[in-house]
């Protein structure tokens, strides 16, 4: 499949009853109702990619030989679609997310996806479940692109066959208030490693999330909300957070502004948010960096004050302010512990952005016809 013309829409999906949608949209909370269709296109290795349609989210019958089961060829994306003060229905920045899931796929000895066709998929999708985009402050609908090993059989080699699906929820805004956004305390881990050099932490890939829940539970004990990694081999420089990338906010006594975030070295994510930040920053005159950053050196510079602020950035939370970074033994507070004006400013903006408040200079809105 090399043209998108070729996903077709089913006409006889059994759709919920509009009382019973209209009650989960009154608050849907993350990833527990899903809508009436799902995206479905089918790849093996003399067809490539074909029979793309747009059916009704249903179950599936497997096999218990599905490779995906057993070594792991699983990758995926998050991306939302939102409703804009004239009605209209838009995604934010498609073609980052099909650009990266296509570099996942090969990392993962996986078939990349004509982009066009992954991006129809989501239109598609949206478009038949229209009615499940929220209406509601601060809602959208996310939806999971994902591909999968679907050949069943037990040899240790890439599979021959794979799905790749899209399926959609309507969720509430990770923060109830938009001006009042509570700050985070996030633990850095010394027990697990996220990515080493030369593995996959630039792949959104299953097993990643998988490897990542125990530290995950650790944070929790320590009562954080997140996950700090830093790098395998030294354990000294910060990487990401357990579900998105992170930034530190430097304003000096002049008012110049200093962002900064790890360099993209192959074992962080290449986050869209991450990108999108950046741009906006530049855009209003900060100086930007990404750079390898030294944890002790963070530490120390939050403890003086040169570090102002720190923000999380990943699609599900947009931007969420970090108040403390704490260790087995410490607990460093950024400033007042609050949310920052720079973060708050810089969430406002994407956020008026995503959801067609303010003009779109960047050209980041796609239509959904």
């Amino acid at each position: 499949m090399t043209k998108s013309s070729n996903i077709t829409v089913k006409s006889d999906v059994a759709c919920l009853p509009d009382d019973k949608r209209e009650a989960i949209l009154k608050d849907p909370g993350f990833g527990q109702s899903f809508t009436d269709h799902m995206a479905v296109v089918k790849y093996d290795k003399e067809k490539g990619w074909h029979e793309g349609q747009i059916v009704g989210h249903q179950d599936f019958n497997v096999s218990p030989a599905m490779m995906v089961f057993h070594y792991g060829q699983a990758i995926f994306e998050g991306m939302k679609a939102y409703r804009t003060p004239e009605n209209e229905l838009v995604l934010f920045r498609p073609e980052k997310n099909a650009q990266r899931f296509n570099k996942s796929a090969i990392r993962m000895a996986m078939p990349q996806i004509d982009e066009d066709v992954f991006i129809e998929a989501c239109d598609k999708l949206v478009s038949a479940d229209r009615a499940w985009v929220p209406e509601l402050e601060g809602q959208s609908l996310y939806l999971r692109p994902f591909m999968i090993a679907s050949e069943a059989h037990l040899g240790l080699r890439a599979a021959n066959e794979y799905l790749f699906m899209v399926i959609a929820s309507p969720v509430s805004p990770f923060f109830q208030s938009i001006s009042d956004v509570p700050a985070i305390s996030i633990f850095a881990t010394d027990n697990y490693v996220r990515a080493v050099e030369g593995g996959t932490g630039m792949a959104k890939c299953a097993g990643n999330y998988a490897a990542s829940l125990i530290a995950k539970d650790e944070a929790y004990e320590h009562d954080c909300q997140d996950v700090l990694w830093r790098d395998a081999k030294e354990r000294k420089y910060i990487e990401e957070m357990g579900t998105s990338n992170i930034c530190f906010v430097s304003k000096n006594e002049d008012g110049n502004i200093e962002l900064v975030t790890p360099k993209l070295d192959g074992s962080l994510l290449d986050g869209v948010t991450r990108d999108s930040i950046l741009i906006l920053a530049k855009a209003r005159g900060y100086q930007v960096k990404e750079e390898k950053l030294v944890f002790e050196d963070i530490i120390e510079k939050i403890s003086t004050g040169a570090i102002n602020e720190a923000f999380s950035c990943g699609t599900a939370v947009t931007i969420s302010p970090i108040g403390s970074i704490v260790t087995r033994d410490s607990k460093t507070v950024v400033a007042d512990g609050k949310a920052g004006e720079i973060t708050m400013s810089l969430r406002e903006e994407l956020i008026d952005i995503q959801f067609g408040r303010i003009e779109d200079k960047f050209g980041w809105r796609h239509k959904i016809k």
